[in-house]
């Protein structure tokens, strides 16, 4: 069982180092892009708003009539979607809230409920991991806007308002990491305890 428990986790904290690496690429590509217009203000016209200037992503020389254009924004919107609290940072949280719950739904619950000498995955219910299971359906079915159903579900998370979208800043990452990694932590802690003591910690809807 323990063994179960310390693999979910250790997938949990590579999750998470994954959002970490990527979240921390996003500052360095505003500071390339402010690097690159600073080497750049001199060849533009004066008053020129670099932020409304193209930025590209293609293969080939963009001046060859063969280049194939992947994507297009603008330096503006390049910086602003990848600074902290940008856009792309709410995604990479949507991404990690997808990627937990599937390892834990589809992986990990029924391999501890069978290590625990449960008939079902479904008896194995951790309050904060089925607020887990609300936000992904949101992220996934919703485009990330919390739902009436999801507000008033929640049993551990809290914060989030019908019709918002779901926000995460680095440090309710940081902490929704911590808080899965001490659920499991309690579970080894209490998996030496006899039915029907060691349920109590775990929520039955």
């Amino acid at each position: 069982m323990a063994s179960v428990v310390n693999e979910f986790v250790t997938s949990v904290d590579e999750y998470y180092g994954h959002y970490l690496d990527t979240t921390s690429g996003y500052l360095a590509n505003v500071k390339q892009m402010l690097d690159r217009q600073e080497r750049t203000r001199a060849a533009v016209p004066a008053g020129t708003d670099l932020d409304s200037l193209g930025f590209l992503y293609g293969h080939g020389d963009p001046n060859d009539p063969a280049n194939r254009l992947l994507h297009q924004t603008t330096q503006g919107e390049f910086k602003r979607r990848n600074a902290r609290g940008g856009r792309n940072g709410m995604l990479a949280s949507h991404q990690l809230i997808v990627l937990l719950y599937s390892i834990w739904e589809h992986e990990y619950r029924p391999r501890l409920s069978h290590a625990l000498g449960l008939t079902e995955p479904n008896e194995l219910k951790i309050p904060l991991l089925g607020d887990l299971r609300l936000l992904r359906g949101d992220v996934i079915h919703h485009r990330g806007i919390v739902t009436r159903e999801t507000v008033e579900k929640l049993s551990v998370l809290s914060g989030f308002k019908e019709g918002a979208e779901i926000t995460l800043a680095e440090d309710s990452v940081e902490a929704l990491t911590r808080a899965i990694k001490a659920a499991m932590d309690a579970i080894v802690v209490q998996a030496g305890a006899p039915d029907p003591l060691h349920r109590k910690l775990w929520h039955v809807k």
